[in-house]
């Protein structure tokens, strides 16, 4: 009896660990991490945070391509009437030496505009085309105060004021074709931006704004044209270069994009990053 007694115990003992063992083994394997453990983790961070992050600038056609600078990359103030610059070559049109009028409520425009109150610049350059109608860096700083404050209609008819009163002044024709640019209106920009460069030549942002134009009706090849036009005359034009790298995109040479881009990286590094963006899209 006690021989029996014995081996029941043992049968009971053995099937008692015998399960432990069983449950033990269920259990860890519901707790295996799924995927691999941290190396998925970690891969899945790494490529969220590569080159295949969006850019933060759309790549849609007409994003990409509209003109996103007001002053067409010389934001540094406004365009004051310049010295005449005579042509080398015969024949050409003569940019207008005629005298800027300044007065009182101008100069006041000019202070206001530089501080960026266009609203009072506006103001201040309409009355001084009040008691001066011929007053062309009055017009034209009116044309430039609609221009940056975005209204875009009343900058055109400025600026044709201002041709109007010096039809040969370089910086009228800049200005309409600016505005019409910004308007999206690039077909009608072309003519006036031509006009410009036959009187100044060495019009760096009239170049640039012809290269935006050609850009966005997608003649490529004549936008490389007058960019490479504007980086001559300015080579650190750092616009110039990130619109050239975009054409450059269109036309399916990332390889002439990605010079600009190693240009651009000592000029402008947000540029840069947006068109590094563009090249590895």
């Amino acid at each position: 009896m006690e021989s029996r007694s014995t081996a029941r115990l043992l049968i009971t003992f053995a099937a008692t660990a015998l399960l432990l063992v069983f449950s033990f083994a269920e259990v860890k394997a519901q707790r295996r991490p799924v995927g691999g453990g941290g190396s998925g983790g970690s891969s899945s961070s790494g490529s969220s945070s590569g080159g295949s992050q969006p850019s933060t600038r759309s790549t849609g056609t007409a994003a990409v391509k509209r003109a996103t600078r007001k002053s067409s990359g010389n934001s540094g103030g406004r365009r004051r009437a310049q010295p005449a610059v005579q042509p080398s070559g015969g024949g050409a049109e003569v940019e207008d030496t005629e005298p800027v009028a300044t007065d009182e409520n101008t100069e006041q425009g000019n202070g206001y505009f530089d501080r960026g109150q266009y609203k009072e610049a506006a103001e201040a350059y309409k009355r001084a085309l009040a008691s001066n109608p011929g007053n062309i860096d009055a017009m034209l700083g009116l044309g430039d105060s609609y221009l940056y404050s975005g209204s875009y209609e009343n900058a055109l008819d400025a600026y044709k004021g201002a041709i109007q009163i010096r039809p040969n002044a370089p910086e009228a024709h800049f200005g309409l074709g600016n505005a019409y640019i910004l308007m999206g209106r690039y077909g009608e920009s072309l003519a006036p931006l031509r006009k410009a460069l036959a009187l100044r030549s060495s019009y760096a942002e009239a170049h640039y704004d012809l290269g935006e134009a050609y850009r966005n009706l997608d003649i490529f090849p004549s936008a490389v044209g007058s960019y490479k036009q504007a980086i001559r005359i300015k080579p650190d034009f750092a616009d110039a270069y990130y619109s050239m790298g975009l054409a450059f995109i269109s036309m399916g040479n990332k390889a002439a994009a990605l010079e600009q881009y190693n240009v651009l990286v000592n000029l402008d590094a947000d540029l840069a990053r947006k068109l590094n963006a563009a090249i590895n899209k």
